[in-house]
């Protein structure tokens, strides 16, 4: 495998099988009913202009999917281009288990990252195993638009899980400092909880938090549920 940013790439099927199955303990703890994701991202690496590399992605999604044991569902998460999340479900798709793509950082106008449309990406998925379409990482009030244009294209369930904010910081990240600057202040519990019951009323099944969200933030949604 190629070495990676921080030399540890050898170890990524061991890290990724430890993940899991620190999720499943974690669950079976509290709450053994639950049930746990397989969530990946793809190895973007700050290329952002143009979708990530055809081989790059496969490679880490299937491997991820493999070493995932005991995980319920599988979500490749964080794409942004449609020939990204086409790619991402063909990869995960041979470990048998439902399949729920996560769109990042959608528009406010209703469309995805770069302009592309849901309509295609539905028509582009065609007749894949896809559980449900979840679109991620996106400011509150970009979500608004999207569900209600993802549902006219899509059969399936879809859902929702905004992030509370972020921008980029001020810090110096080659000397250690963060690349995020999160506001944790605009959408406390409730007002996140607010949204999620827009996104119930437009028809969304499944609905969450991403970047930054507290467990105060989810039991607020939950008890929407």
């Amino acid at each position: 495998m190629k070495p990676g940013p921080v030399g540890l790439a050898d170890e990524a099927e061991r890290y990724t099988r430890m993940a899991g199955e620190i999720a499943i303990e974690a669950r079976d703890r509290p709450r053994p009913r639950a049930y746990v994701a397989g969530g990946m991202a793809p190895p973007y690496g700050g290329r952002d202009a143009a979708p990530v590399d055809r081989e790059d992605l496969p490679r880490e999604f299937a491997m991820r999917a493999r070493v995932l044991a005991g995980v319920d569902v599988i979500l490749p998460e964080y794409v942004g281009w449609i020939e990204d999340c086409v790619a991402a479900v063909d990869a995960v798709s041979g470990a048998g288990l439902p399949v729920m793509p996560g769109v990042r950082h959608v528009t406010a106008e209703g469309a995805m990252r770069h302009g592309e449309s849901f309509e295609d990406l539905v028509t582009a998925l065609g007749d894949r195993p896809v559980e449900a379409i979840l679109l991620m990482c996106s400011p509150p009030e970009h979500v608004d638009a999207g569900p209600p244009r993802l549902r006219a294209a899509f059969d399936g369930p879809v859902g929702a899980y905004p992030n509370i904010g972020y921008g980029e910081s001020d810090e110096n990240v080659a000397e250690g400092g963060h690349f995020h600057s999160l506001d944790t202040a605009s959408h406390g519990p409730d007002r996140l909880a607010a949204f999620a019951r827009r996104r119930f009323d437009d028809g969304a099944r499944v609905v969450g938090g991403c970047r930054a969200t507290t467990p105060d933030r989810i039991a607020a949604i939950r008890a929407l549920v």
